[in-house]
């Protein structure tokens, strides 16, 4: 099993990684994993994004 471009070590499970992108998007800051740790460069510029689109009230 090859690892996703956004994540490092094991690889989240698909409710973790819902429950992340819902979090970062609601911009309530609730993590499953440390995001510095767990997610590569690519991995929190999504994450960024999605705070930023949930800033915006998309």
């Amino acid at each position: 099993m090859h690892t996703p471009l956004s994540c490092q070590g094991p690889v989240l499970s698909w409710l973790d990684a819902l429950f992340t992108a819902t979090s970062a998007v609601c911009v309530t800051g609730l993590v499953v994993a440390d995001t510095g740790q767990e997610f590569t460069r690519t991995g929190q510029a999504v994450i960024l994004l999605l705070i930023q689109m949930g800033g915006w009230g998309l």
